[in-house]
C-alpha cells in the first residue's frame, strides 16, 4: 500500500490536539489510513450486489444457520452502498437475522424483505438495536423467498440468519372442524348490569388472531344475534392478514355454500339473524374481525372519499395513539349502550385540537368541551345509539385551512374516560 508523500499525508490527517509544542502535529493512523483508501472500503467478494436482482444467495453452514460465506466479512465499501442477499424456506420457520458491524468505522441496518408483498411476515417480527449489533426476531415467517439489505455507512459486517423450523399451533377456538363444533359469536348488544341471561357461551364482536394449523383443518364459525343495518352500520365480519389466500363460505342452513370468497382479504355483509361461516385454505395465520362497520355508500359525500380509521368494535383496543397531520382526520364510531354508559370521550394532545361528533349528513351532534391544557371531553350522555363520525381537527379560520404545506404531526390519544 503506497501513501505517496508521509509528510503531506501526516499534515492533512494529523491530530492537532497535542500541549507539547515541541510536536504541533501527531499521527492519527486511524485517518491516514482512510485517507490513503481514498475514503472506501475495497470491494468484498460479493460484488456486485447492489440491487434486489443481484441479492446473493446465502450459505448454509454446518450448524444450520444461513451466512454470506464461511470465512470473511463484508463490507458496505462507499456510501450509499447496500448488499443484498437472498434465502428461502419452504416450511413455517422461526427466523432471527443477526447483524453485527464495526460501529467505530461506520453504521449498519438490515431490512426483511419477502418477496410475497401480501403477506403478514415481518410486520410482527422485534427489531432490537445496540451500537454494532442488530437483531430481527425471533419470530414464526410463512414458507417463501425472503431478502435481506445490508446498508448503510462505510463500514465491514458479519450477517447470520438462524432457521429452524416452527409450527403453527391450534388456536383459542379449536377444535371448531365441524358445524356442530362451531365457535359461537354474537352481535347482540352487551347485557344489562354485565348479567347475561342467555344458556350458551357464545365470543362478543372484536378481533381475533387465528390459525389453519393442519392442512386438513378447517374453521366453522356461527354468528348469533346479527341485527339487521341501521343508520350508517351494517354488521361485517373480514377475514384478512393473512400468510397465504383463504377461502370464506357462507353456509346455508342445510350447508350448502351461499356465498364464497377466495384471497387474502374476505369481507362478508352478514344478514340479519343467524349465519355459518367456514374458513378453510392452507397452512396460514389469519385475523379475524366481526362487529358492526361503517357502510360508506351511506355518508354524505364528503366523508366517502376522507380516510376514515375505525373507532373499536366489541373487544377492539381502543387506539392509543394516531397522529393529525393535515387539518383533521375522521374515525368512524358506533355509539353502543356501553359505550353510551360512559361518562364520555377524551382526547389528550396539544392546545387547539377540536373534537365533535357528525351525524350521517355531517351535522354536528355535540362538541367536547375543553377542560385542559391539550384535554377535550365529549360527553355522550343523551346521544341516540347508532353510527357516528368523529372529527379531529385545529381550533383555526376557515381561510387558514387553505393555507399552502403540511403542519408538524400532532399526537394524541382517544379512549372512554376512566
Amino acid at each position: 500500500m503506497r501513501c505517496g508523500n508521509p509528510i503531506l499525508l501526516k499534515r492533512a490527517t494529523g491530530w492537532r490536539g497535542s500541549s507539547d509544542p515541541k510536536v504541533p502535529v501527531g499521527l492519527d493512523a486511524a485517518a491516514a489510513l482512510w485517507a490513503v483508501l481514498g475514503r472506501r472500503l475495497p470491494d468484498d467478494f460479493g460484488e456486485p450486489d447492489g440491487g434486489p436482482g443481484a441479492a446473493k444467495a446465502l450459505i448454509r453452514q454446518p450448524d444450520g444457520s444461513l451466512t454470506p460465506s464461511a470465512v470473511a466479512a463484508r463490507a458496505l465499501s462507499v456510501p450509499g452502498d447496500a448488499d443484498w442477499y437472498l434465502f428461502r424456506v419452504d416450511d413455517f420457520t422461526r427466523l432471527t437475522v443477526t447483524l453485527d458491524y464495526a460501529a467505530g468505522i461506520g453504521p449498519a441496518s438490515v431490512a426483511l424483505v419477502p418477496d410475497d408483498a401480501a403477506g403478514r411476515t415481518g410486520e410482527e417480527l422485534p427489531d432490537s438495536r445496540t451500537p454494532g449489533h442488530q437483531q430481527i426476531g425471533p419470530g414464526l415467517v410463512a414458507p417463501g423467498t425472503y431478502r435481506l439489505r445490508v446498508y448503510g455507512g462505510v463500514t465491514i459486517y458479519e450477517l447470520k440468519v438462524q432457521v429452524p423450523r416452527g409450527a403453527l399451533v391450534p388456536d383459542m377456538f379449536e377444535p371448531n372442524d365441524s358445524p356442530e363444533r362451531a365457535t359461537s359469536f354474537t352481535l347482540a348488544p352487551p347485557p344489562k348490569n354485565g348479567v347475561s341471561t342467555t344458556l350458551r357461551h357464545a365470543w362478543r364482536a372484536g378481533s381475533y388472531e387465528l390459525s389453519l394449523h393442519r392442512p386438513d383443518d378447517v374453521d366453522h364459525l356461527e354468528i348469533l344475534d346479527i341485527p339487521a343495518p341501521s343508520g350508517l352500520t351494517q354488521p361485517v365480519l373480514s377475514v384478512w392478514r393473512t400468510d397465504a389466500p383463504v377461502d370464506v363460505a357462507l353456509l346455508g342452513p342445510d350447508g350448502a355454500e351461499q356465498g364464497r370468497w377466495h384471497g387474502r382479504d374476505a369481507r362478508v355483509v352478514l344478514e340479519q339473524g343467524r349465519a355459518m361461516i367456514r374458513i378453510s385454505g392452507p397452512l396460514t395465520r389469519y385475523t379475524l374481525r366481526l362487529g358492526l362497520e361503517l357502510d360508506r355508500s351511506k355518508l354524505p359525500g364528503p366523508y366517502r372519499e376522507v380516510d376514515l380509521s375505525p373507532i373499536p368494535v366489541g373487544g377492539d383496543p381502543w387506539p392509543e395513539e394516531g397522529e393529525l397531520h393535515g387539518w383533521e382526520r375522521y374515525f368512524q364510531i358506533l355509539v353502543d349502550e356501553e359505550i353510551a354508559g360512559t361518562p364520555g370521550l377524551q382526547l389528550s394532545g396539544p392546545p387547539g385540537l377540536t373534537l365533535h361528533l357528525l351525524d350521517e349528513i355531517g351535522t354536528p351532534v355535540t362538541e367536547a368541551e375543553r377542560v385542559g391544557d391539550g384535554e377535550l371531553r365529549l360527553d355522550l350522555a343523551g346521544v341516540a345509539p347508532g353510527g357516528y363520525v368523529l372529527r379531529i381537527g385545529r381550533d383555526v379560520d376557515a381561510s387558514a385551512r387553505l393555507a399552502p404545506g403540511r403542519l408538524p404531526a400532532a399526537s394524541f390519544r382517544l379512549g372512554p374516560m376512566l
